[in-house]
């Protein structure tokens, strides 16, 4: 009888920047395979809207549902899904309540943490954004991360974060959000309290996609880009999503082991 191996499907909110998707999203799948190779690694998408238009091009990427219909139907019995969001927030929810239709149609379904769930994780967090910035740590550099934001109770993880950092000692490192709270406009206030003469900009997502490539970086006058300039601070961006660091990705290898263990 063939057994089939279990698989490790990793769900990611999904961008349709091919290059950005192999840097994060790619570099967070391998690390997951090398580090467990008794697991066949997977991809799944949540946003409906990214998998249309990758389907438009000629690439396909499951859903969530229909990767594990598809994994039902060739005879797999373990799963273990590890997500790469950020926050456990709405986009979670609708993986976790995806997955759980699925619940008696396999031996063992376990999902993973987002990145930032326990307590541990906001530590571990700020240290390696203290490590981020520690190139820029002067009296003259203001380093602001762009979160993508969310209606859901989660957002609160964005000042749960800030706080950590500040605790920390860094003063001059600050966190918002494109579509909640805090706003660029807020950050922008507190900004204008210091004496900094130059801002860094670097999304705090897995991908630098079209948030950090427009929202962030663009010239559009709402650009947090073009707001910073305006406001006479010579303006630095980093489009380098979160898959791209090390840290950050041995942190998702983590969760994966503790799911593959609960």
């Amino acid at each position: 009888m063939d057994i089939k191996k279990p698989v490790l499907l990793v769900v990611s909110f999904g961008t349709s920047h091919e290059e950005t998707c192999k840097k994060n999203i790619g570099a967070i799948e391998e690390a997951l395979q090398r580090a467990f190779p008794n697991y066949e690694v997977r991809r799944a998408f949540t946003a409906k809207a990214i998998i249309e238009k990758l389907r438009g091009q000629g690439v396909r990427v499951d859903s969530v549902r229909e990767a594990l219909d598809r994994l039902v139907n060739e005879g797999v019995r373990e799963v273990v899904i590890q997500p790469t969001h950020v926050m456990p927030g709405t986009e979670y929810d609708m993986m976790a309540e995806d997955a759980r239709a699925f619940y008696g149609r396999f031996d063992r379904l376990a999902i993973g943490k987002a990145l930032l769930t326990d307590e541990s994780d906001f530590d571990e967090m700020q240290r390696i954004i203290g490590d981020m910035c520690r190139e820029f740590d002067d009296p003259d550099t203001a380093a602001v991360f762009m979160g993508h934001g969310t209606v859901h109770n989660a957002n609160i993880g964005y000042a749960k974060l800030q706080r950590r950092i500040n605790a920390a000692g860094h003063e001059n490192i600050f966190i918002g959000t494109v579509e909640a709270m805090p706003t660029v406009h807020y950050i922008r206030a507190l900004i204008r309290l210091g004496n900094y003469k130059r801002v860094v900009l670097t999304p705090l997502m897995i991908v630098a996609g079209n948030h950090a490539l427009n929202d962030m970086a663009g010239d559009g006058e709402d650009s947090w880009k073009r707001i910073f300039e305006e406001d006479g601070f010579k303006v630095e961006c980093r489009l380098a999503g979160l898959g791209e660091c090390e840290s950050v990705r041995r942190l998702i290898v983590r969760h994966a082991a503790l799911a593959m263990t609960e």
